[in-house]
C-alpha cells in the first residue's frame, strides 16, 4: 500500500512528536491539532452542533509512571474549545458507563452501563438538560441512532435489535450473522439511514465487514480484514472510516475501494467525524500520553482522497 510524499511527511511529523513526547501543536502538518487531555478517552461522539464531544473516560491515578488505581469509566460532556467537562453519569463506582452515542436530533446521550462482576448491564438513555435516565434494553453495545433520532439499533451477540425508543417496540433479529459464534463488536448507521455498516468477528478469522440494508432483508459482504475496527460514516455518506493496522483508512461504498488516508502511532481508542463534516476527532493513548487529533478536513492531505476519491485496493 502506497504513501505518497504528503502523507509521508504528516507521518514523519507524527512520529517524531511521538519520539519526543510533544504534544504542541507547532510540529504537527497544517490542518492537524493535537489537544493533550487530563483524562484516557475511551469512546468519542461528537453532538449535533459539531462544537461538543461526549466521552468515556476512566480517572487513572499514577504515582511516578507507575499506575495505581484506574476507576469505571464515566461518561462526560467535553468542548474542546474551552477544554471544559461536564459529567452527565452518574459518579457509582461499582459501575462502569462508555459507548455515547449522542442523539442527532436532541440532546440525548445513549450510552451503556455494567457493574464490575458484569452481572447486571444495560444501555440507558440520558437527557442532557433534565438529567432524565431510562434504560432502554440490557443488549449493547455497539449501538447507534437512526437519523431521526427516534430509533436506535443494538448488536446482540451476533444478531442486530432494532428498538423504538419512545414506544419501546423492539425488532429482534433484524439481521443476524450466518456464524452462531461470530460477534458483533461494532456497528454504524449510514447518514441516511438507509444501511447499516457491522464489524463481525470469530477469532481467530478476520473480521468482517457488511452492509446491512435497514430493514435487515439484504446483506453484503464487504470486506475481511484481520485489523479492522472502529467504523464511522463521513456525514455524505460517501465514505465509511474505519481503523487498521497503524492507521486510518476509508472505504468508498460505491465501488469498495479503500485509501489509505492517516499513519498514527499511537494507539486508536475512537474515531468520529463531526457532523458539519469539518473535522475527523481521533482519540489516542500510548502510555502516559493520551488526547485527541484533530483533522480538518480542508487540510491537503485530507482533501486529496476526500475531493478526488482516488482509491487502491487494500492489503
Amino acid at each position: 500500500m502506497k504513501l505518497n510524499l504528503t502523507k509521508l511527511i504528516a507521518a514523519i511529523l507524527l512520529s517524531v512528536l511521538i519520539a519526543e513526547g510533544c504534544s504542541q501543536n507547532i510540529n504537527l502538518p497544517t490542518g492537524v491539532e493535537f489537544q493533550a487531555t487530563d483524562f484516557v478517552f475511551v469512546s468519542i461522539d461528537w453532538a449535533p452542533d459539531s462544537e461538543r464531544l461526549a466521552v468515556a473516560s476512566p480517572e487513572v491515578v499514577y504515582s511516578g509512571i507507575h499506575l495505581v488505581q484506574q476507576k469505571p469509566s464515566e461518561i462526560f460532556v467535553w468542548n474542546p474549545d474551552i477544554d471544559s467537562y461536564s459529567q452527565v453519569s452518574d459518579q457509582e463506582y461499582t459501575y462502569t458507563n462508555s459507548d455515547p452515542v449522542w442523539n442527532p436530533k436532541q440532546e440525548q446521550i445513549m450510552f451503556y452501563s455494567r457493574t464490575e462482576f458484569g452481572d447486571q448491564e444495560q444501555t440507558g438513555i440520558i437527557d442532557i438538560g433534565s438529567g432524565e435516565k431510562f434504560a432502554i434494553t440490557k443488549f449493547g453495545p455497539p449501538m447507534d441512532w437512526f437519523p431521526d433520532g427516534l430509533k436506535i439499533i443494538v448488536g446482540e451477540s451476533n444478531s442486530l435489535l432494532m428498538i423504538d425508543v419512545v414506544s419501546k417496540q423492539m425488532t429482534p433479529g433484524l439481521w443476524r450473522s450466518n456464524i452462531p459464534n461470530e460477534e458483533i463488536f461494532d456497528l454504524a448507521i449510514s447518514p441516511d439511514g438507509q444501511q447499516i455498516a457491522v464489524l463481525v468477528r470469530d477469532y481467530p478469522s478476520p473480521v468482517q465487514l457488511w452492509f446491512v440494508s435497514k430493514d435487515g432483508n439484504e446483506d453484503f459482504l464487504i470486506l475481511e480484514n484481520q485489523f479492522m475496527k472502529k467504523i464511522n460514516w463521513s456525514p455524505n455518506g460517501q465514505w465509511l472510516i474505519f481503523v487498521g493496522n497503524g492507521g486510518l483508512f476509508a472505504l468508498r461504498p460505491d465501488n469498495n475501494c479503500i485509501t489509505d488516508v492517516l499513519a498514527i502511532q499511537e494507539t486508536i481508542q475512537d474515531i468520529d467525524w463531526a457532523p458539519n463534516g469539518q473535522q475527523i476527532a481521533i482519540a489516542v493513548y500510548e502510555g502516559k500520553k493520551q488526547g485527541v487529533y484533530f483533522y480538518d478536513t480542508d487540510s491537503e492531505f485530507i482533501q486529496e482522497w476526500l475531493v478526488s476519491g482516488n482509491c487502491s485496493a487494500s492489503e
